[in-house]
């Protein structure tokens, strides 16, 4: 089997989130009572303000979701997110100084869900009031920001081995792409809800080679196939509800985001059994 690398996690959402580390959060406040997030919509897209910003703060996760107008979402496909994971120290540091963040990749007119997750540097091994990830979170509509135009799609082809995009973005402003600018992932539920869910994710630089020229293609088997197969969830011979994402990730003032550009159509998803007999 070629050398393949992808990440798996259970993803969560962000309800679960707060049942897992024992959260109980306001609309715009955390477990600490002196921590606050505020957003306002500005010229450049949403303006988010950070009141006392803990100063252990190790890194930091944003996230924000367009449900399309519903305050409670069916399900997680429903909701289109954009993110960013916050690591570099000098960004942390001028986080720390200046309280504000621009969410600039967003759509005039639509409200947004947002969510920023601090994580804190611990001191030791047991969890305490001090030491847990602070989950803030708000929302609010834009006036205005950067975004996207076209209907870009992704599609699967028959055989469901592979997906494609229909074109790459094309920005309302110039933007700043990062050293990989488009990645994919696939979702399965395997627990029929969308509470949690298996997701394998791939954005790397070793996994180029699994594209097209044109980085427009995923070729996800048999690689796909023979990572389920190692000890995972998910069964052979069985349909998974499952979907792809694809994003792009762009660059703005030195923090990379992840925009998400398109989802396939939800379909059922079998890994293939004998792949390695077939290799």
């Amino acid at each position: 089997m070629q050398n393949f690398k992808i990440q798996w996690k259970i993803c969560l959402n962000i309800a679960l989130f707060l049942v897992l580390f024992g959260c109980t959060v306001g609309e715009t406040q955390s477990i600490r009572e002196d921590i606050r997030l505020k957003a306002i919509s500005i010229p450049e897209g949403i303006s988010l303000h950070f009141d006392n910003i803990p100063t252990n703060t190790n890194w930091v996760y944003i996230e924000y979701t367009d449900w399309g107008g519903k305050d409670s979402p069916a399900n997680y496909y429903d909701g289109t997110s954009n993110y960013a994971y916050i690591k570099d120290i000098q960004e942390i540091e001028r986080l720390k100084k200046t309280h504000t963040l621009i969410l600039p990749f967003v759509q005039a007119n639509h409200k947004y869900k947002i969510y920023a997750v601090f994580f804190l540097t611990k001191e030791g091994e047991t969890q305490t009031q001090d030491n847990i990830p602070i989950l803030l979170e708000t929302d609010c509509i834009a006036d205005n920001g950067i975004f996207f135009f076209g209907d870009i799609k992704l599609n699967i082809n028959d055989t469901q081995t592979s997906v494609s995009l229909s074109s790459k973005p094309q920005f309302t402003s110039e933007v700043q792409y990062a050293p990989v600018e488009i990645s994919y992932k696939m979702t399965l539920l395997f627990n029929g809800t969308g509470a949690g869910f298996a997701t394998i994710s791939i954005g790397d630089l070793i996994l180029k080679k699994f594209f097209f020229d044109d980085g427009l293609t995923w070729n996800f088997e048999p690689e796909m196939s023979d990572y389920l197969k190692e000890g995972s969830q998910i069964k052979s011979g069985v349909n998974y509800p499952a979907y792809f994402t694809a994003r792009s990730n762009v660059i703005y003032d030195n923090i990379t985001w992840s925009v998400e550009i398109a989802k396939s159509k939800e379909f059922n998803y079998s890994y293939l059994v004998d792949v390695m007999e077939n290799e």
